[in-house]
């Protein structure tokens, strides 16, 4: 078997094709991105035969410990410059992914080495009330500022698979990962199955980011769901631009846009009218860095002056108590897409060819 090992924005992956359309590769990927073992990626694309009007293929993608994921933004660019590359498919071009409600089509464009990627819209974008106490419990509160506890910074969006996402007042929180940090990251991540970030803007079009990642378990040095996660929450609710450059621990730029997606292109404009909702007089209320009162030198003012006016989304439920997985399971049952269609734009390197036996 013939692997080709990509980079992205700091995330490393392996990718092959075949003309099975069933198989189960966990075990694969398990073994070859092994750090020690095995080649070393953060996951395992295979791409896969599809027969459908203008779709090139479809990929299963895994993690390195082996567990399916529905998406991962750094992965679909490899994937299009690697099937671009093999003569699979044309510079523009359409896969399939397969998440657990339906098969969502990423549209995909390879300019040489630049790979643009629309993750297309994002769903169930609400606020947490709380974190849970057992994350909370299981840290000495002397360790972490009383910010980074503050619940009401807290949203839930899914951008391909689940975020958690939070803007924190401090940029080592981001940058300097402490054990205590990684810990607090983790057990909310076991709470609510979902990727955890941590980010700070230093202007309405820069943020730092830090991602812990489910089926990695750790820190990753890039995540690309996660920065459509954290643009798309900036942009919604501090204010940031619908253009950011975002810097994950690899400290590789990655460009990010936001787009309207219009009422009369969705399947169901009941979607709409509920993401539309949850938003209500949100973006309205909302300025931009630029116009606020306060200096783009102090971005952190700034973040304190919105949250002080709590201009965040509703939880799209009848419920009054706080979102739990179980609460999450049951919105995804019932899934809203949102208005919001997310670009990623940024060089991809194929670094070897490997050969396994």
């Amino acid at each position: 078997m013939t692997l080709y090992k990509y980079c992205a924005n700091g995330n490393d992956f392996l990718l092959f094709h075949t003309l099975f359309t069933q198989g189960d590769y966990a075990d694969l990927a398990r073994a070859v991105c092994d750090r020690h073992s095995g080649i070393g990626a953060d996951g395992l694309v295979a791409l896969l035969p599809f027969s459908g009007d203008g779709i090139a293929y479809q990929w299963d993608f895994y993690n390195a410990d082996g567990s399916r994921a529905n998406m991962c933004g750094n992965a679909s660019r490899c994937a299009a410059h690697y099937a671009y590359s093999l003569g699979l498919a044309p510079r523009d071009h359409s896969f399939i992914t397969h998440s657990s409600m339906q098969a969502q089509v990423i549209k995909v464009s390879v300019n040489g080495k630049v790979v643009s990627s629309n993750l297309g819209l994002y769903r169930n974008f609400f606020a947490l009330r709380a974190l849970p106490s057992n994350a909370v419990q299981t840290l000495d509160s002397t360790c972490l500022p009383i910010s980074l506890l503050d619940a009401t910074r807290w949203f839930y969006i899914d951008t391909g698979v689940p975020h958690l996402v939070c803007f924190v007042q401090d940029l080592a929180l981001v940058t300097e990962s402490s054990t205590t940090t990684k810990v607090f990251m983790q057990e909310l991540r076991k709470s609510f199955n979902a990727n955890v970030n941590l980010a700070y803007a230093t202007s309405s079009d820069e943020v730092y980011l830090a991602t812990y990642e489910r089926g990695v378990e750790n820190i990753t040095l890039a995540c690309g769901t996660g920065m459509a996660a954290t643009l798309l929450v900036g942009y919604r609710m501090y204010g940031l631009d619908s253009s950011v450059t975002l810097i994950p621990p690899s400290g590789d730029r990655l460009k990010l846009w936001c787009e309207p997606f219009a009422k009369g292109d969705l399947a169901s404009g009941e979607q709409f009218d509920k993401i539309e909702n949850c938003v209500k007089d949100t973006t309205t209320k909302v300025a931009n860095f630029s116009q606020n009162s306060q200096s783009l030198q102090s971005p952190t003012a700034n973040l304190r002056i919105l949250e002080e006016e709590s201009l965040m989304p509703k939880v799209d439920s009848t419920r009054s108590e706080i979102p739990t997985l179980e609460h999450i399971n049951d919105l995804e049952s019932h899934a809203y897409s949102g208005d919001m269609e997310v670009f990623l734009e940024g060089e991809v390197r194929c670094v070897a060819v490997c050969h396994t036996c």
